[in-house]
Order: C-alpha cells, then structure tokens, then sequence
C-alpha cells in the first residue's frame, strides 16, 4: 500500500481525488444540521450585507477578515449545505502548499504523495473540519508563512522576503485573532536558524504591524474602531472553563494526530539520518509546537474546530515514520491506523450530531422579523434576524446595565431601527427593558410565554 500511495504516479494522485471528492459528497448527501457557529457566521454575512456595520451594529467577535469572508459568501448566495466543497477548496490550497514545501527543500525524500494524502486525510477527524471557520481560514497564511521560513532556512544568506514572512501572520492574525502569538514561532525561527540580521528582524516585525495599521485605518474611516476595540476588549480576556464532554470530544479527534505525531518525534530522535536544513525546519516545527500550546490560553473557545493550527505540526512530525521506519508492513500499519481512526473519529460524531448540531427552533413562527433576547439563535433558522444580538454574550452588557442611560438610548434605537413582528425573551430581559422604554409596553404585547407580538 506504501509503495503505491508514495509513487508520484498520476493513477494514485487521480484515484486519491476521486476518493476524496467521493467522500466530501457523501457527507453532503448525509444533509446534517449546521453546528450552531457554523450558524452564526451564516447570519453575520447576510446582517453585513443589509448595511450593518460590524462591531458597532453588529455584537460579535469575529475578526474582521474572516467577517468579510462570510459577507463575501453570502452576497453570492453561496448555500450553507456547500460549506464542504467550499472548505475543500481551502484545504486542498493547504495540501498544496504543504506537499510542495516538502518536495521542493527535499525535507523526507522517497516519501511521493505521502504528505498531501496525510494532511487531507487529517483535516477529515471531525465534521467540525468541514466548516470554512476563522481559524482555518488564517491557517493558510500561516501555512505560507512557513513556507517562506522553510525557503530563508535553506539559503546561505536571508534576504529582505522576510517582510512577506510578517504579513502572512498578520492576515491570518486579522482572521483568527489568536494566531498574533505565532510572530513569536516566526522570529526565533528566523533568529535560530537562518543568518538573519537585526534589520531585517525589524523587517518582519514592520511587515506584520503594517497589516493591523491598515486594519486600524479602514475601521477609523469607517467610524468603528473604537467599537472594535470594546468588543475585543471585552471578550479578550474572558475565560470559559471547558466542560468534560468538551475535552472528551477534543481527545476523540485528536488522539490519531497525537499518536501520529509523538510516533514520528520518537522516530527523528532515534535517527541521524536528517539533513541539516531538514533538522532547522524540525526544529523549528518544535517550536511552533509550543506557540501552539501558549495559544490555547488566547482562544475564544476550546472547540475541535478552534484547534486545527496543531494539526500540520503533527502532521509534520508524523511523516518522519514513513521515511524512517524501513519496514514496508509498519508504514502500512502506520496509515492504516491513521485512517481507522478517522474512520471510527467520523462514526462516532455521526451517532451523536444530535448533541453537536443547532437545535430545532420552538417556535412556530416562519417568515417573521424576530429578535432574539437570548442565544438561543436557532429560532432564526426560519425566520429574518432583526437587531444586531448574534452573540449574546457580547450583548448582555447593555441589559446588564441598562439602568445606564446610554444603555437605554442604544437598546431604543436598536427597536426604532429595525422595528422586529416579534421579539422573544427566553432571558426575561424584555420586561426590564420595557420599565425604562415605557412605549415597548403601547407596541408589543405578550402573545404567549415568553413571545411579544408587535401591535398593529
């Protein structure tokens, strides 16, 4: 099976596609509910697209490029069942940039395809990896940033392309906020292990200041910044202890990409076959290992989804085994484990998506304007979102405080600027609301527990 799946043999590289493009459309004909962010991203594009501007009308944390993403898709009307074939798209860029950054510095030499196919292969653990999410979407310019640190790492002398290294992690900072820690993996690999001067130190550093300067501009011109910087400001530092069931998912998908990884770590320890501009590139996966780890405690929430930067570090590590273990039946066993285990990874979310996918909605409303004065955004599935409360968490300040009179005066003009039929309050916030606005009182009126219906 090695033998075959190593060979740069165009059969094996058009079976391959034809088995993966089979496989993405089978979970597409499996027709599953959303995963409720999967959701709320959906909502955050077609709210940008009705004129709303993010931050300031619009509560949420998204970054602001991974924002204009999901704007982007839903201005072309792209339906949220493609999100697979979209995300495939992604990952496969990914594959590429991968598979060609090791054939071309000849990092595992004789190992073919072996690369490309591992990281398809890992990117399918979990349904999670289906869903064109921020952090998978700033993991290719992370991707291209190690690129480039691979091509510094094999030359005599470092040049001013440096800069470029720098931009890369700023846009996939500007796209998942919790990858501005891997500056830090860029420069000490730089400073390790290239000749790198301390001009171009600086030079790096500039080019990744330069994006979130010209992210600052355009929200100051726009009149949000400061909106952006009180979102942030106040779901930066807020931390959610993960529940076990949390961590029990988390170990499910990630235990063949671990086992994977220390296998080929132990692999590279044991051996001193590894050329020297390979050992650099090693080491410097080392280190972005351990970024990695420093960003777990950055992330907005410990999900499957939010943890796909592990993934090519492993990955990377794990390819050591096909090119060191000279047995033919252990790289067999190696790549059949691997896809056992996504195998089973897959089945068992399959038999659970109940607990994992959005809920039905408990109203029986369609086709109304309805806000929402709670999380519970599955009531929208059938129904037009009005108001900007996409992440209630985000939102409960103004209620929280809404003794405050900007308080009242930006919960009124929220009501007056999008007049919803129906407002629900699972959270009671509607009545305390009401004690400040006495008018909400004269135009929506309780309909049934919990549900007010606006007043012809």
């Amino acid at each position: 099976m090695f033998e075959f799946l190593k060979s740069n043999d165009r059969l094996a590289f058009i079976l391959g596609l034809l088995l993966w493009g089979f496989g993405m459309y089978w979970v597409y004909l499996l027709n599953l509910s959303p995963f409720p962010w999967e959701f709320k991203y959906y909502l955050l594009g077609d709210k940008l697209n009705q004129g709303y501007q993010l931050y300031a009308d619009i509560k949420d944390n998204t970054s602001p490029f991974s924002a204009l993403f999901y704007r982007l898709i839903s201005f072309s009307r792209f339906p949220m069942a493609w999100n697979i074939f979209l995300t495939a798209i992604i990952v496969g860029f990914q594959t590429w940039i991968f598979q060609q950054t090791i054939k071309k510095h000849q990092l595992l030499p004789r190992i073919g395809l072996i690369p490309a196919i591992i990281y398809l292969l890992t990117f399918h653990l979990s349904f999670e990896f289906f869903v064109p999410t921020p952090s998978l979407l700033g993991l290719t310019f992370l991707l291209l940033a190690w690129q480039e640190i691979t091509l510094q790492q094999t030359r005599i002398n470092t040049n001013d392309r440096v800069f470029f290294i720098g931009v890369a992690i700023g846009i996939a900072s500007i796209f998942y906020l919790s990858y501005t820690i891997f500056i830090l993996w860029a420069i000490l690999s730089l400073v390790f292990h290239t000749g790198i001067t301390f001009r171009q130190v600086l030079l790096t550093f500039i080019g990744y200041l330069f994006v979130f300067i010209l992210t600052a501009i355009v929200f100051m011109y726009n009149g949000t910044l400061n909106y952006m910087l009180q979102v942030f400001k106040t779901s930066a530092f807020s931390y959610q202890t993960p529940k076990i069931r949390d961590w029990q998912q988390i170990t499910l998908v990630f235990t063949p990409a671990i086992l994977l990884g220390a296998t080929g770590l132990w692999a590279v320890i044991r051996s001193n076959k590894l050329r020297a501009h390979a050992q650099k590139v090693f080491q410097s996966n080392f280190v972005f290992l351990m970024v990695s780890i420093l960003t777990l405690f950055t992330l907005p929430s410990l999900s499957r989804a939010n943890l796909v930067f592990f993934l090519p570090c492993l990955i990377l590590f794990g390819l050591n085994t096909f090119y060191f273990f000279k047995a033919g039946w252990k790289k067999d066993m190696v790549f059949l484990a691997i896809f056992m285990g996504t195998f089973f990874s897959l089945k068992i979310q399959l038999n659970s998506q109940n607990l994992d996918r959005i809920s039905s909605p408990k109203l029986e409303l369609k086709n109304e304007k309805l806000m929402v004065l709670g999380p519970q955004i599955e009531e929208y599935q059938n129904n037009t979102m009005t108001g900007p409360f996409l992440n209630w968490e985000l939102s409960t300040y103004l209620f929280d405080g809404i003794n405050e009179f900007n308080h009242v005066i930006t919960v009124s003009s929220i009501i007056r600027k999008d007049a919803p039929d129906y407002i629900y309050d699972p959270e009671g916030k509607f009545l305390i609301v009401s004690q400040y606005l006495p008018l909400l009182k004269q135009q929506y009126t309780l309909t049934r527990p919990k549900l007010y219906k606006k007043v012809p």
